[in-house]
């Protein structure tokens, strides 16, 4: 046996052998933090364009199933629901992100917790054992595939190994054998895709999309797997075959098992805070820093320098989708003080901020690339037309493990974007059970769609 199908097979056997009561505290309350925050963003999409679009194509094309589509407030099947609510889940560019991959696990993870949730009728223990085990999957194959590498082919790191930990979940929460939830491994493998097609259009879908295709395609891995679908090839020239593919570069066998076992990747997600790309938000934390201790007039500010870690700054310099475009996010923030959603989309006039956007430079600092990914530095400096100067640097942006947000925090943020949705009534509701120590999926989906409690129990 390789040094590649040893590391894999003992990467698969380890996460396969997670009992939850042998899980440590620190990766259980993670996944219910990522479960919470993640189901939230859920909801607060719902009347975004593309949940609206996404409601009238099942409504036309869908068949009834046992899983709920909560953009439609309807019951589809399992792997539509888990497209439906993976392709609303990173619309609002909320969703949380993971230090040190860049992946975005949760918007393709949690959907199909969800889906397959309902189906089994799962409580929180069984759902979260379900998102660590993918998270570990996941995360520990982008490494080994390097995402930079990713990137830099054009391929999307969070959906070409979102897949994987996606039917880790679902094979989890169907309680499947060790040898088939390898199979279910295997078998994603070959349903896995993503590409930066998103870099060239200013709608968001096609980002979003991906993440839906993704969680669906992991739903359907884990049903071929239970429905006695067997690839008979070798599990460890899949993961050669998909570091070949994506990045033309064997996978790096180390970075599958380490530290197994001694550090659980969940425990390494990143909250958001702003509905922006994460490399922005040490920019928006030091505007914010700086606004605290002095008051700064739009049209008082001369200059504004932001200075980035250079893998960040190429990944915000003049975007043209809004929520990557550090210049717009910036000129926003300063112009009216709490960014929404609504601020980065097509109805607000560009010409609006333009002239602010005008004083404000981009800088790609070498030196800050040297602490980057150890940390995630960003420095803000204004000049005013008065003379004054104002500077800030910020290492680890709100919401990050070494900043992390409280869970008073993320029950205001869930509030904040359900309660235009679904009322605050039963956002305060559906937050009240998700922080309980159990609930069931089915209880929660009821309160977010609407649904009564007869129609759950005749389902």
């Amino acid at each position: 046996m390789n040094d590649l199908a040893r590391s894999v097979e003992l990467l698969l056997d380890h996460v396969a052998g997670f009992q939850y009561a042998g899980l440590p505290i620190s990766a259980k309350e993670a996944a219910r933090r990522v479960f919470f925050d993640t189901l939230g963003v859920i909801a607060g999409a719902r009347q975004q364009p593309i949940a609206l679009k996404l409601s009238e194509y099942l409504r036309l094309s869908s068949e009834p199933g046992a899983s709920t589509a909560i953009c439609a407030s309807r019951r589809v099947s399992t792997a539509t629901a888990a497209f439906a609510n993976g392709s609303i889940s990173h619309d609002l560019e909320l969703d949380d992100i993971h230090q040190g991959t860049s992946l975005h696990v949760a918007a393709v993870l949690v959907p199909v917790a969800v889906a397959i949730g309902e189906e089994t009728d799962a409580g929180a223990d069984d759902l979260f054992l379900a998102l660590i085990r993918g998270y570990e999957i996941s995360c520990r194959l982008a490494r080994s595939l390097d995402h930079e590498k990713l990137f830099a082919a054009g391929f999307h790191p969070t959906t070409v190994c979102g897949v994987i930990g996606a039917s880790a979940v679902a094979a989890s929460l169907l309680n499947l054998s060790p040898a088939l939830f390898r199979q279910t491994v295997y078998l994603a493998m070959s349903l896995s895709s993503g590409t930066m097609a998103c870099k060239s259009e200013p709608d968001h879908y096609a980002k979003s999309f991906q993440c839906g295709v993704a969680a669906r395609n992991g739903v359907i891995a884990a049903q071929l797997a239970h429905s006695g679908i067997k690839l008979d090839g070798h599990l460890c020239a899949a993961f050669s075959g998909t570091a070949h593919a994506y990045t033309g570069t064997s996978p790096d066998c180390s970075a599958l098992i380490a530290d197994l076992g001694q550090h659980y990747e969940i425990t390494l997600t990143s909250h958001k805070i702003y509905p922006c790309c994460r490399c922005i938000h040490p920019l928006l934390d030091a505007l914010e820093n700086i606004r605290r201790k002095a008051t700064i007039v739009p049209a008082n500010v001369k200059s504004m320098k932001l200075s980035l870690y250079k893998r960040g700054a190429i990944s915000v310099d003049d975007h043209v989708l809004r929520t990557h475009n550090a210049r717009y996010a910036m000129a926003m923030a300063l112009q009216r003080g709490v960014l929404t959603r609504e601020l980065f989309t097509e109805d607000v006039r560009m010409e609006e901020v333009m002239p602010l956007m005008e004083r404000i430079e981009l800088f790609a600092d070498e030196e800050l690339q040297k602490e980057w990914p150890e940390k995630y530095p960003g420095i803000v400096t204004i000049h005013s037309h008065d003379g004054k100067r104002y500077t800030e640097r910020v290492d680890y942006p709100r919401g990050t493990p070494e900043n992390p947000i409280g869970t008073d925090e993320l029950r205001d943020k869930f509030l904040m974007v359900t309660t235009p949705v679904i009322g605050r009534d039963r956002g305060v509701e559906a937050a009240r059970l998700l922080l309980m120590r159990d609930f069931k999926v089915r209880e929660v989906t009821s309160v977010l769609t609407g649904r009564s409690t007869e129609d759950e129990r005749s389902h």
